[in-house]
């Protein structure tokens, strides 16, 4: 029998860039009731929902929202974000928080009240069942300039595979494209924000997906 391990494991982590700032507000935990942040939106253009959540500023859970703001490769800009609670049982505050607290200081000093340009690596976690994303930054660039350059630099390496001769987005991509919108559809979860975190997908941006799956 052949060993399985001799190939090594599948990369699973996607590289992204853009400039990334931090939101910590105090919240109580409710049950259908949930509350919004001007600039977060869903795919249609609507403000995103946190639901189960609600402002309160004496209360003692503390809910965390990461921001990246970043250009997809037809140069429309986008935000895209993640959140967790400030809990050690958060399966996304575990994967996310030691990374920022080496990059920016055990208490965030390097973050907070500011936008850094970073390149962070996405992962999946699993939370009671469900797929959820997490972002560790790997490294934090003095600014936008330089990294634009490491982000160029980066995805050279896929120049090959970004489009096919005559500019339309390549039926393979397409393909993982539609996988990927049922499975938005599936778990409830937003395309745009998937689209986002692929580097493949990415650098078509989810609009002109959209109109290549039709």
């Amino acid at each position: 029998m052949s060993n399985p391990f001799e190939s090594g494991p599948a990369e699973q982590a996607k590289k992204r860039f853009g400039t990334l700032a931090v939101i910590a507000n105090h919240v109580e935990l409710v049950t259908g009731a949930g509350y919004s942040v001007p600039g977060l939106v869903n795919k249609d253009g609507e403000s995103w929902t946190f639901r189960g959540k609600q402002l309160k500023p004496d209360a003692r859970n503390l809910h965390v929202i990461l921001t990246l703001e970043s250009t997809r490769k037809d140069g429309g800009a986008y935000t895209a974000f993640i959140d967790f609670m400030y809990w050690q049982s958060d399966p996304v505050f575990k994967a996310t928080f030691t990374a920022l607290t080496e990059q920016f200081g055990e208490h965030l000093e390097g973050l907070h009240g500011k936008k850094r340009d970073v390149m962070l690596q996405e992962v999946t976690v699993n939370d009671r069942g469900y797929e959820k994303v997490a972002w560790q930054v790997q490294r934090v660039f003095k600014d936008r300039a330089e990294r634009e350059v490491a982000e160029r630099e980066y995805f050279a390496k896929f120049s090959n595979d970004t489009a096919s001769t005559d500019g339309a987005i390549p039926a393979d991509v397409v393909a993982f494209a539609k996988q990927v919108a049922d499975l938005a559809q599936k778990s409830k979860l937003d395309f745009v924000q998937l689209v986002g975190g692929d580097e493949r997908l990415s650098r078509y941006g989810a609009e002109a997906l959209l109109e290549a799956m039709k």
